[in-house]
């Protein structure tokens, strides 16, 4: 079955990309990344095309303007987008966005799939403190991580990711995925 929509969101840290990566390997999945374009600096271990398609803040509004997004955000002071080109094709789909984002896609799509992955306080601290964020940094994202999970019930399954559990979550991911293959 093709042109099914699932959508990993959470606070900044909780093992979003992990676990999507994890996903994509799998290949009775057949699922197929969604690379959503930002605005914001490109990390050192992230890849252009891979991670996201890293464009200018200028070039963003510019694809605001000429309608060519699908949906985007603001998050932590930084535009965030999925190209209307990116579901030209007849596939499952995978995105990896925010809350705000995944709403708006679930109104386009009511059969989209939101898959919000969870995590401590303390261990969102703990990974963003690992990945290099600095105290400003990590203070901005536990703010919005508070606004996360005021509407976390408008998930469609809300999964734990534990500290060093990964393999366990991814597996909690594919058993919810696989009912609606």
């Amino acid at each position: 079955m093709k042109n099914k929509i699932f959508i990993l969101t959470g606070p900044s840290g909780s093992g979003k990309n992990t676990i999507l990566k994890e996903l994509l390997e799998i290949k009775k999945l057949d699922l197929n990344r969604v690379v959503t374009c930002t605005a914001r600096p490109k990390r050192t271990n992230e890849k252009e095309g891979i991670d996201h398609y890293f464009i200018s803040k200028k070039e963003f509004i510019r694809k605001i303007d000429g309608g060519e997004f699908f949906e985007y955000e603001k998050v932590h002071g930084y535009f965030y987008g999925i190209l209307k080109s990116s579901f030209k094709e007849n596939k499952n789909f995978l995105l990896e966005i925010d809350i705000r984002g995944a709403l708006s896609v679930k109104k386009l799509f009511p059969k989209a799939q939101i898959i919000f992955i969870n995590s401590s306080k303390e261990s969102l601290i703990s990974r963003l403190i690992k990945r290099g964020e600095n105290s400003e940094s990590i203070l901005t994202r536990m703010k919005t991580a508070e606004k996360e999970w005021a509407i976390i019930d408008k998930a469609d399954i809300v999964i734990e990711n534990k500290e060093n559990q990964v393999k366990e979550t991814v597996n909690q991911v594919v058993d919810f995925l696989i009912q609606f293959y």
